[in-house]
């Protein structure tokens, strides 16, 4: 019966310390991949040039590499 005094006096004290944080949470976009590839597609509007991240510049990219020699 001792013990039904600490465990919410203890859980307390673990809830309420983190609430003491003064850190502050920034989520930091990471910089964007710099490279260029040459387009290969002959129904791209693109075809025959380089181009890489710089080309999409304020647009979602999603950059997928199906084949690697390596």
């Amino acid at each position: 019966m001792r013990f039904s005094f600490y465990i919410p006096l203890l859980i307390s004290i673990i809830i309420f310390s983190g609430c003491n944080s003064k850190e502050e949470n920034h989520c930091y976009i990471p910089d964007q991949p710099n490279f260029s590839l040459f387009d290969l597609n002959p129904s791209s509007e693109t075809y025959g040039e380089s181009i890489g991240p710089q080309f999409f510049n304020d647009k979602v990219s999603l950059f997928y590499f199906p084949y690697s020699e390596t």
